[in-house]
């Protein structure tokens, strides 16, 4: 677990090198209809800092984002790997979250 309600999954290629991190709430063991919980933007940059700071990822190449009514996706190629975020606003009660 990376911070409480927040884990951190990694794959590994052939090479033993990582491919794949995946930085989520902990998905229930039962699906519900509730929505996800809710993720701090600065706690995720927080953790991505930790795990892959930014002088180990090169130069930007591109950026780019893309969205889709309330949801967004962020992609940042750098030189030695690609970053996507995504995120989506909530409504809850009049708060945008």
């Amino acid at each position: 677990m990376a911070r409480p309600g927040i884990s951190l999954t990694v794959e590994y290629g052939s090479d033993h090198f990582a491919c794949s991190i995946l930085i989520e709430p902990p998905g229930p063991l039962l699906h519900h209809e509730e929505s996800p919980p809710l993720m701090s933007s600065d706690t995720v940059t927080e953790i991505l800092e930790e795990v892959v700071p930014v002088k180990m990822r090169g130069m930007i190449i591109s950026s780019s984002i893309e969205s889709m009514g309330c949801a967004e996706s962020r992609r940042t190629q750098y030189q030695n790997l690609t970053v996507d975020r995504l995120s989506a606003a909530f409504h809850i009660f009049g708060n945008v979250f």
